[in-house]
């Protein structure tokens, strides 16, 4: 049985591939987590979950071709990140082939009863779509309806608590923006797999 976190301080799962934009997640949950310590609420719970190569859920990570993107060293990245802030456990999914290949939202859904057996109140979808319009209505439409079906779906069966919710922090950034962020954040990038440009391209 997962350990509960403690009541002023929710757990968060942050779906995670090593990456740029997840480590800028996991720097925010962390700087976050470091403000609720500091104000005695005890220190916030972090999962982090690692989905297949060429999941669709990050935006800097393109579809699956075998050699692209060693998941070796995606799974390598995570467990450095993870160890640097301290997630109390990382889930890593099979490898699943182009013809059994999951839908976005079904990896979202499946992120959703991790985060519920872990009794995670969010889950922090680390996606930067910057100003693509259409990209970033549709991320955005994805999380609020997957939101909206794990409140129906806690509603069903049980009673109070807070619906498990699924956030989008990074999703309008362009890669400047993810760089200005980092900057403030101060990260340390050689704890991801993708090296980063100077502000102005990645």
């Amino acid at each position: 049985m997962p350990e509960p976190a403690n009541d002023s301080t929710p757990a968060s799962l942050i779906i995670h591939n090593g990456g740029y934009a997840s480590l800028i997640a996991s720097l925010m949950v962390e700087s976050e987590a470091d403000g609720v310590e500091s104000a005695g609420m005890g220190r916030s719970v972090v999962y982090g979950w690692l989905p297949g190569v060429g999941s669709g859920l990050f935006a800097d990570e393109p579809p699956y071709v075998p050699g692209a993107i060693s998941a070796r060293n995606r799974a390598e990245m995570v467990d450095r990140q993870a160890k640097l802030f301290g997630f109390r456990d990382v889930f890593v999914q099979e490898q699943f082939t182009t013809r059994h290949r999951l839908s976005v939202a079904s990896l979202l859904l499946h992120a959703v009863e991790m985060a519920a057996d872990h009794r995670c109140e969010r889950i922090i979808w680390p996606i930067s779509v910057g100003g693509d319009l259409e990209a970033l209505y549709r991320v955005t439409e994805q999380a609020a309806l997957v939101t909206e079906l794990a409140g129906l779906d806690q509603a069903l069966h049980t009673s109070g608590g807070e619906a498990i919710r699924v956030f989008t922090p990074l999703a309008d950034l362009d890669s400047d923006g993810l760089a200005e962020l980092a900057t403030d954040l101060d990260a340390p990038l050689e704890a991801c797999w993708r090296p980063v440009a100077a502000p102005g391209g990645v």
